[in-house]
């Protein structure tokens, strides 16, 4: 699964600083990613992808503005 560009640099940002922190983070981490590696992923661990909606269009936002300027200026 890929991440999001601005997701994936948070991620590695994370890490650098976890890694100046201790040093021996690297190794540990690595022992433990081999050592789980053949383990299947827990479903509630497990991300479902959102389904994409398109946004508004244009039109239908400008209407909406419009409805509630008339609102505001004029009342119901």
């Amino acid at each position: 699964m890929s991440l999001p560009a601005r997701e994936q640099r948070a991620l590695d940002r994370m890490g650098r600083t976890l890694l100046a922190g201790d040093p021996r983070f690297g190794s540990l981490f690595a022992i433990l990613t081999r050592l789980t590696s053949p383990e299947a992923m827990l479903r509630i661990e497990q991300v479902k992808p959102r389904q994409w909606r398109p946004p508004l269009p244009f039109a239908a936002v400008a209407i909406m503005l419009a409805l509630a300027l008339r609102v505001l200026m004029l009342g119901w």
